[in-house]
């Protein structure tokens, strides 16, 4: 959950995707979701990672986002905690730039 409006957040997971190097495929810039493509490090093999951004409301002046991410290994059963590693440098990632106050 984020203090942010769902259009600076899905802002901001877009450009955090960029500046990861990951792919996006697919966007919905109406109801907020977003496909990208990440690599993993080890073997370079292609991961689906899916963010949908849903509003919560406003409490106090004060607005609330949530985030929900999938991340999915598109070959093997082990991923070897790759698609964790994705989803965590995600949102460090979105973090950051909220807290730089990324608007653009």
């Amino acid at each position: 959950m984020f203090s942010a409006g769902p259009d600076e957040l899905y802002i901001a997971v877009k450009d955090a995707a960029i500046s990861l190097g990951w792919a996006i495929t697919d966007s919905n810039d109406v109801e907020w979701r977003l496909h990208l493509v990440a690599k993993t490090q080890f073997l370079l093999f292609m991961d689906d990672v899916h963010v949908d951004i849903q509003p919560l409301g406003c409490r106090e002046g004060i607005t609330s986002t949530a985030m929900h991410i999938q991340s999915r290994s598109r070959q093997g059963k082990a991923d070897f905690a790759a698609n964790a590693a994705h989803i965590q440098r995600l949102v460090k990632a979105v973090n950051k730039r909220l807290e730089l106050g990324f608007t653009h």
